[in-house]
């Protein structure tokens, strides 16, 4: 593939050189491919549902068809009596028994593809995969198109956010995808006069990252530069691509009001069957129906690959629960993220769940005035060990902030420097007791 040329190439020439590289056409990168599925994204841009439903039990039986070669869903398929059915409506598709990560991971070894990926396991229950060859030239071209609501174009150099602990320096260029990447693991005051020097000679116009990266960022920068500086940020920077976390109501509010920058979500991930984004500063998302197919059943949302045909995903179940709109013909027309992830949440006493942000929902995230982070783990019910993180530690009523007297559970409370994260910097809400274990010399503070 060109652009596996392209990105050789790169690495081994200077950056000045790579800025001009940086202006080749995608369609020259990732080949036909690329420039297929941008027709066909057009094109769906005129389809009503009728429309949008021909193309889906269209690919659908092509993709469950194909999926019969392989010895778990032919064996899964026969079970459920659906090896020979015909699919003809929205509703004959959820006839088909729905897929596992762990019914996946149990039988990897079935499976090939061009690509081997592995999830980012913040739902505790990583999936190493395989994924087909057009699998790039089809995420772009969505991308492309999703941001193209605030102006963007490939030609566009943006900031991506990173936070790594190694040796890397803070600001290196990616022409291939014509990115500056901050690594935000360790900033000095010479690292922000590189941020502002690239901002303002670049033309930087966009931000893009985890949620949780970029707020750290921003909220270190805001105690290190002056108001004329901020203000240079709020007036240069057009949007924020979050991506991969839910963007916290916290952090919302804090872009919205100490920064009056825009916000645009996207969901997708790793297994690459779903992808949807939301309009400009909401959490409203519109699925994609020509990157694969979305559905909502019993609260979860699944997820179909129309073109993995090495290792097909078939009415995956991604372990997120939504609340979805849907036509007459019961096709998903946009959702709502109720919970991220369904193991973001504890039991009380009495066995009954308590979601994560049920914990500040009814204080409007107050508590968020004076923390950083607030995550959690669980070892026993009705007794929950909350890790809130502070740069600086600073006495508060957490009883009084989470209003403790509400829930049926005994809490603990931890206080740390910093919150504990994934391998790629994300901050999960819920964490393993063993990752904490390995971190006590984080702790600052520690309530019982």
């Amino acid at each position: 593939m060109i652009s596996k040329i392209i990105s050789g190439v790169g690495k081994r020439i200077p950056d000045f050189i790579n800025r001009k590289f940086a202006k080749i056409p995608f369609k020259f990168r990732h080949g036909q491919s690329y420039v297929d599925f941008k027709k066909l994204i057009h094109e769906a841009s005129f389809w009503n549902d009728d429309d949008i439903e021909k193309f889906v039990i269209f690919h659908f039986n092509k993709i469950f068809q194909h999926a019969k070669k392989f010895k778990f869903y032919k064996s899964k398929y026969e079970k459920e009596g659906v090896y020979n059915l015909n699919i003809k409506t929205l509703a004959d598709i959820k006839k088909i028994p729905i897929v596992t990560r762990q019914e996946l991971r149990d039988n990897i070894d079935q499976f090939d593809g061009h690509y081997y990926e592995k999830t980012g396991g913040t739902s505790g229950n990583p999936l190493f995969l395989y994924l087909d060859q057009n699998v790039w030239a089809r995420e772009w071209a969505h991308y492309h198109k999703i941001w193209s609501k605030v102006d963007f174009s490939y030609t566009n150099a943006k900031f991506v956010f990173k936070r790594e602990n190694n040796k890397d320096k803070f600001i290196k260029y990616d022409f291939e995808n014509n990115e500056y990447i901050i690594n935000t693991f360790e900033i000095t005051d010479k690292d922000i006069k590189k941020f502002f020097n690239v901002l303002i000679k670049k033309d930087i116009k966009y931000f893009r990252g985890f949620p949780s990266t970029i707020y750290d960022f921003l909220r270190f920068l805001e105690n290190k530069i002056s108001d004329t500086q901020k203000a240079t940020i709020t007036r240069l920077i057009k949007c924020c691509f979050f991506s991969s976390e839910l963007p916290l109501p916290h952090i919302i509010n804090y872009m919205n009001n100490s920064w009056n920058i825009d916000f645009l979500v996207c969901y997708g991930h790793t297994e690459a069957c779903v992808l949807a984004a939301a309009g400009v500063n909401n959490l409203n998302y519109i699925p994609e129906h020509t990157y694969g197919y979305i559905e909502e059943e019993n609260g979860q949302l699944l997820g179909t690959s129309y073109y993995n045909y090495g290792m097909p995903l078939i009415r995956y179940r991604t372990d997120d629960l939504i609340s979805a709109q849907k036509s007459k013909n019961g096709l998903v027309k946009s959702f709502e993220i109720v919970q991220g992830r369904v193991l973001d949440f504890f039991f009380d006493r009495k066995g009954l769940k308590v979601y994560y942000l049920d914990l500040f929902y009814d204080t409007d995230g107050e508590i968020f005035k004076y923390i950083d982070y607030l995550q959690f783990f669980q070892e026993n019910k009705g007794q929950t060990t909350l890790l809130i993180s502070q740069k600086v530690y600073k006495e508060i009523d957490v009883p009084s902030l989470l209003e403790f007297k509400k829930f049926d559970v005994d809490f603990k409370i931890i206080f740390l420097k910093e919150p504990l994260r994934t391998k790629r910097g994300k901050v999960p809400l819920r964490v393993d007791k063993l990752v904490y274990d390995n971190l006590k010399n984080e702790i600052i503070n520690e309530r019982g």
